[in-house]
């Protein structure tokens, strides 16, 4: 549903996952320096399947 700003909630057994995510390298030293602390992203199908208690490892690609 879009605008649905809702978390989703592991369901019972349900392990919390890792997704692997790209930043810009600018970005990403911000993220390192503690300068930038959210991170926005279009709910494509893969970033939809982040749930509460998963883990998001970024990493920086160029720039």
């Amino acid at each position: 549903m879009p605008g649905d700003t809702r978390q989703a909630i592991p369901a019972a057994g349900d392990e919390p996952r890792e997704h692997h995510m790209h930043l810009l390298g600018r970005h990403y030293r911000q993220v390192d320096a503690g300068r930038k602390t959210v991170e926005v992203r279009v709910a494509t199908p893969n970033k939809r399947a982040v749930a509460a208690g998963d883990t998001v490892v970024s990493s920086w690609r160029g720039c």
